[in-house]
């Protein structure tokens, strides 16, 4: 905490809500709620067990942190389980969304009843991280009540995080990478001391001498407490040691046309204006710059009531980075389809590697989130005449071909409307292909694309015309002329390759010249065929 200068003590932060949040009184007890913090039950997928944690929200760094709880389990202990930066939260969802995570209850412990005691809607995922493969975290609160607050609350902190101005996210940063973990230290900005900061120094990367830190410490400590305040540090970090002012007003001399009492250059309302119209290509608004302005004030609106209101370097910087200032780029979207590059996944199903990784429903919901517009489902005939998903002829595990086509209908519009492609690689025989067609009607509906947009149209429909289809790239069943020889051939080469349906199937070891050596293959033995795969297996799996 810093000190003002009546002496008394207060918590430097920016309001967490916005003036229409705050008017929701609602919210803003929610979000006090899960400062002060509540216990939740936890499940660990590595371990067969249930713990009770003490779960809060730090506001100042936009950590959501759990605790062990303390030996009158009223309230967190000190050593802290985990913690998690509401920036990586992806996505929050009620109850148990598919059977891996039902699996979760059924494996956590041998006493059924305990299982039974929480109902779907007292129980909540969080995906969180910054790779493809999301972890979660998977709780259970008291009531449904408190899980509704949970979820309302983490959503709306985890978007508010990602929003936030750039200066407010580099505080939120700044906060805790100084901060200490350990739970009697939660609000340790207060005082900053020399060990502090070296380690913080040293942590990112910030080359400096012992003798160079301690002079400039002392330069900042006039009253040699040995200890820095937090409105000192964060000055002498923005001005010191990441902002060198200098090089920015160099770099656009041309715009900063003034000088303060300090002799520091300021730019102008009519220099920013120049700015956004010969440098940004900015609509013609004046409103703007004053839109601008008014947003790296934090509500001290005195300098606007100025003549001539300027902007310093650091606020210039600031809305240089402020991705509220980026303008929404706006491509035209009506052209024929074929005319766009689109993103695109390969082996969506899979968790990791060709040969030996995990097949996931949640990965099509990942993919699709992050902006996928063409996703492969990859379909084998299944043992109970339902297709299954997954890298053919290897070790990866199946999915469930409907769960596939659930979860995409689920996730495929979130992020933007525009058409989503099934790229259908089918080696399923013909009775799985007819049931395939009959689910993708039933779970897409009015969304599959099943009839030319425009039959007597010459060129591809443009994504403006398919917003909110979903269209199935497949290659077509031969003529009817040739379709029982091509239906036997089909029935056979699927039952030839599938597992299951092998006399003899895993690892074999073979000799090779180069590497020199027995090598570990995947083999498969069926009535017709001896199946190898084209590369070696891991030497333990």
């Amino acid at each position: 905490m810093a000190t003002n200068e009546s002496g008394s003590n207060r918590l430097e932060m920016h309001p967490i809500l916005s003036k229409e949040d705050r008017k929701n009184k609602e919210l803003e007890h929610i979000i006090q709620r899960l400062e002060q913090g509540t216990t939740l039950t936890h499940f660990k997928r590595k371990y067969p067990k249930i713990e009770r944690k003490y779960f809060r929200v730090r506001l100042d760094t936009r950590q959501l942190m759990w605790f062990a709880l303390a030996s009158n389990q009223n309230g967190p202990s000190s050593f802290i389980r985990g913690i998690l930066d509401l920036r990586e939260i992806k996505e929050i969802r009620l109850g148990l969304a598919n059977n891996d995570d039902q699996s979760i209850l059924d494996t956590t412990t041998n006493d059924t009843d305990v299982v039974r005691k929480w109902e779907r809607n007292q129980c909540f995922i969080v995906y969180y991280g910054t790779g493809f493969n999301l972890k979660t975290l998977t709780c259970a609160a008291s009531s449904s009540t408190e899980c509704e607050q949970w979820i309302r609350g983490l959503r709306y902190l985890a978007k508010d995080s990602l929003n936030a101005p750039h200066e407010q996210q580099m505080d939120i940063w700044l906060r805790k990478e100084i901060s200490s973990v350990d739970v009697a230290e939660l609000t340790s900005c207060d005082e900053i001391k020399m060990k502090d900061l070296k380690s913080f120094l040293h942590r990112n990367s910030y080359k400096i001498s012992s003798q160079q830190l301690k002079k400039f410490f002392l330069e900042l400590d006039i009253n040699r407490s040995g200890s820095l305040s937090w409105r000192k540090f964060r000055q002498a970090f923005y001005e010191r040691l990441l902002f060198d002012e200098r090089i920015l007003t160099e770099l656009f001399i041309d715009y900063f046309d003034q000088r303060d009492d300090d002799d520091n250059e300021q730019m102008s309302t009519d220099n920013l204006y120049r700015f956004l119209m010969d440098e940004q290509h900015d609509d013609d608004n004046n409103e703007l710059i004053r839109t601008l302005l008014a947003s790296y004030f934090y509500g001290n609106n005195a300098r606007l009531q100025i003549e001539r209101p300027y902007l310093n370097g650091q606020e210039f910087s600031n809305e240089l980075w402020d991705q509220r200032a980026h303008s929404m780029v706006t491509n035209d979207m009506d052209r024929p389809l074929t005319h766009y590059w689109i993103a695109s996944s390969h082996n969506t199903y899979l968790t990791g590697d060709q040969v030996r990784s995990e097949s996931s429903v949640d990965c099509y919901a990942r993919a699709l989130r992050m902006g996928c517009r063409c996703i492969e489902i990859d379909c084998w005939d299944g043992p109970d005449g339902k297709p299954v998903i997954y890298h053919g002829h290897t070790l990866t595990s199946k999915i469930r071909f409907i769960d596939v086509l659930r979860t995409i209908n689920e996730h495929a519009f979130i992020t933007n409307e525009y058409p989503i492609i099934l790229s259908v690689e089918n080696h399923c025989s013909l009775p799985q292909q007819r049931y395939m067609a009959n689910v993708f009607r039933e779970i897409f509906g009015d969304n599959l694309l099943t009839e030319p947009l425009d039959k007597n149209g010459n060129e591809m429909p443009s994504p403006n015309q398919l917003k909110r289809k979903i269209i199935i790239k497949h290659k077509k069943l031969p003529d009817s002329s040739s379709t029982n020889n091509q239906d036997t051939n089909l029935i056979e080469t699927a039952t030839d390759f599938d597992p299951s349906n092998s006399i003899k199937s895993g690892r074999l070891y073979l000799e090779c010249n180069e590497p020199k050596g027995w090598r570990p293959f995947y083999f498969m033995l069926t009535p017709t065929n001896r199946i190898q795969s084209m590369t070696t297996l891991p030497q333990a799996i």
